[in-house]
């Protein structure tokens, strides 16, 4: 690991990291589009063992996180009729179907998937172009862009449509960066939209409700830290519950160079325990419920 070049390095700044614009992986990065460049990382053995990997978790029962691989049941209770806890519902419905308004028969057809469709275990955040659900907004009009963007915005609260939109365009100074914006840009993302229409990016009532469920489990809660204090250390740390685990993590390099964890590349995950990612446990509660009319 000493022999490393990568490794060897006496600074933070990320702009020390920007690969040569000569070497082989830049160069193709430079010529491909996303489909190009997934072919090309998709015959290295380490993705095609990623993806194995994948296929076969793809292929099992659902069961989100947990502690010992066994769901605990009866930690979410379905809204009584009528209570939306805040949330934003004839607003995001209406949203939705300005996206499909927007979008070709075709494209419709792409972007409406059935509320309990296998696919919604597909997302990903590799620049890959692996999982090919919905539309990628890349490929279709700006009515139809503008319109999604419209549906982020009103269901989270304005500082989570501020932190996501940001997130595309610092996707986009990275494809710039490094001469990749075929690859990396701000609509290089994909949207789907299942059927009928994270954490304090939840607007205000929502939240609100959802705080009520963590301090429910308090005493359940755990925290954890890996790494450094300092501002120029690379660190992780997890809060766990049975109805919350958020994760922020400070990856090394993917596009840049750098190969220990650094404080410029950032991931952060929210996800719901016990079965209950996207609500799917509440969705269960609801179907078994009747109240569908099925």
């Amino acid at each position: 690991m000493a022999d490393n070049p990568k490794l060897k390095f006496n600074s933070t700044n990320w702009r020390d990291f920007i690969p040569p614009p000569d070497v082989k992986r830049s160069i193709e990065l430079a010529k491909s589009n996303t489909y190009e460049w997934a072919e090309l990382r998709c015959a290295e053995p380490f993705l095609q063992g990623w993806k194995k990997s994948w296929d076969e978790l793809y292929s099992q029962p659902y069961k989100g996180i947990t502690t010992d691989g066994r769901v605990i049941s009866d930690v979410y209770s379905l809204a009584s009729e009528g209570e939306d806890y805040g949330a934003p519902v004839h607003g995001m419905v209406e949203a939705a179907e300005s996206v499909l308004t927007a979008a070709t028969p075709d494209q419709r057809r792409a972007l409406l998937k059935d509320v309990d469709a296998q696919e919604w275990r597909a997302w990903m955040n590799p620049e890959i172009y692996v999982s090919r659900h919905g539309v990628r907004l890349e490929e279709v009009s700006d009515e139809l862009v503008a319109a999604a963007h419209d549906l982020i915005r009103v269901s989270l609260s304005p500082a989570g449509y501020y932190k996501a939109s940001g997130c595309m365009k610092v996707n986009h100074f990275l494809g710039e960066v490094v001469n990749g914006r075929k690859v990396l840009n701000k609509r290089s993302y994909n949207l789907t939209i299942f059927a009928v229409l994270s954490i304090n990016y939840l607007p205000e009532k929502a939240l609100a409700k959802k705080m009520e469920e963590v301090a429910a489990h308090w005493h359940e809660t755990y925290f954890c830290w890996i790494g450094g204090f300092k501002r120029e250390d690379g660190f992780y740390y997890k809060v766990h519950s049975p109805v919350l685990m958020a994760e922020f993590d400070h990856h090394s390099g993917v596009f840049l160079n750098n190969a220990l964890a650094l404080p410029f590349h950032i991931h952060t995950l929210v996800r719901t325990p016990n079965a209950n990612d996207y609500g799917k446990a509440l969705l269960r509660q609801y179907l078994d419920s009747g109240r569908n009319g099925h």
